[in-house]
């Protein structure tokens, strides 16, 4: 978990789903190359990895510019959910430790993408 607290903050907003840890991507069974950015007409293709970096780029600008926010922004990094072997280690592990009570009263969003391949 990476967090913004800015002064004076009462509420809570949270941002899940950025995996940090993912499955093998053989290149050859996919349409676009899973592993950069590629521009089709008006959309982008790109595996999940680029949803991990967006909520990194958010916690970094919000630690640069220091906005004046009425609530803390927390960025929850998903490690393990592709390995079910290895455990407590992840959101589960958070969960079980209390650690994502306090978004149960405020905003959670969840970064998903659609793999296709």
């Amino acid at each position: 978990m990476v967090e913004y607290s800015p002064d004076g903050a009462k509420g809570h907003i949270a941002i899940m789903g950025s995996h940090l840890d993912v499955v093998p991507a053989n290149p050859l069974t996919w349409n676009w190359d899973p592993f950069k950015l590629t521009v089709e007409g008006d959309r982008l293709y790109v595996g999940v990895a680029p949803l991990t970096a967006l909520s990194s780029e958010l916690m970094l600008q919000l630690a640069e510019k220091k906005p004046s926010l009425r609530f803390t922004v927390t960025a929850i990094f998903i490690a393990s959910e592709e390995n079910p072997t290895i455990l407590d280690v992840g959101a589960d592990m958070l969960l079980k430790q209390g650690r994502l009570d306090r978004f149960k009263q405020g905003a959670v969003y969840w970064l998903d993408s659609c793999e296709t391949h």
